[in-house]
């Protein structure tokens, strides 16, 4: 069983280059082609991502002191 788990996680390691590997390539290629409409959506993004980390560090902060 240990055998095919370790042949698991090689299979699920070459996929997640794989995967990772042609999304950084269309990112590339998107910037290339049309550099503001990326860098809108990046700037939108991350917008997100911190606004979310945000409310996870209040709801932690919260937690840990209310």
């Amino acid at each position: 069983m240990s055998w095919l788990w370790s042949q698991f996680q090689d299979f699920a390691l070459g996929i997640a280059f794989i995967f990772w590997g042609a999304a950084c390539i269309g990112a590339v290629r998107w910037a290339y082609v049309d550099p503001r409409g990326f860098g809108a959506k990046a700037c939108g993004s991350l917008a997100w991502f911190f606004f979310l980390l945000a409310v996870l560090w209040l709801a932690h902060l919260s937690d840990k002191y209310g």
